[in-house]
């Protein structure tokens, strides 16, 4: 009797404890969610997106009801993962759900072609490549820097072109326009990246070279009396 007594009395000892330590621990784990919660939303919003939450639902190929609802949805979104090819299980191993899916968004194909080669030459929101470089670890100055120096370049290959055309050296110029044509018609079939139009950078500074020269004739003066002495000398 005794014994059960005792043991009576431990155990209540420990439900009053646990109770009067509930809320503080409830406290506790409450401020560490928060906490990881805060760490988590952290970061930088990327260009073109909202400062708010965005709502919108899975809406499968072919599908109109979000548009039909008049709800003014934020954004649609569709799975591309592994097992698109029969549609996850649910279709032929033809593929045909991505045709279908591109078939279904064949007007937006020109909009997305243009977006591409603006993406290349950074005519379309080039400051994108700056957060983009930064988690492939390059330096965020350091694209910066390069737009600074890209701009005043195209510029004066644009010039050159133009000198060039002029003066009926189109043969030269055609030559020192193939790769930028070919990476252009590349990513327009592809995707857009900064870094594939490396190719054609080389004949970027020739033609802004000539640009130069174009424009400021001074300087084209100039370096004519230099080559000139070189070769008399």
């Amino acid at each position: 009797m005794q014994t059960t007594k005792t043991w009576f009395g431990l155990g209540a000892m420990v439900l009053l404890s646990a109770c009067s330590g509930a809320p503080s621990d409830a406290i506790g784990s409450h401020e560490t969610y928060e906490s990881v919660a805060g760490i988590a939303a952290a970061g930088v919003i990327p260009a073109g997106l909202p400062a708010r939450a965005l709502v919108g639902l899975f809406e499968g190929t072919g599908k109109t009801w979000m548009k039909d609802s008049g709800v003014p949805w934020d954004m649609r979104y569709q799975y591309f993962t592994k097992g698109w090819v029969d549609n996850w299980g649910w279709g032929n191993y033809d593929g045909k759900w991505a045709l279908d899916y591109m078939r279904d968004h064949a007007r937006r194909v020109p909009l997305v072609v243009a977006a591409r080669i603006g993406r290349t030459w950074s005519l379309y929101r080039p400051l994108d490549m700056v957060a983009f470089n930064k988690g492939e670890g390059r330096e965020s100055w350091v694209t910066r820097l390069g737009l600074l120096a890209y701009y005043p370049t195209l510029l004066l290959a644009i010039a050159g072109s133009i000198a060039m055309w002029r003066r009926r050296a189109r043969r030269a110029l055609w030559l020192l326009l193939v790769p930028a044509i070919s990476l252009t018609i590349g990513v327009a079939v592809t995707y857009g990246q900064t870094r594939f139009r490396a190719a054609a950078e080389p004949s970027l500074a020739i033609l802004a070279a000539v640009g130069v020269l174009t424009l400021f004739p001074r300087i084209a003066r100039e370096w004519r009396k230099a080559g000139e002495a070189s070769v008399a000398g």
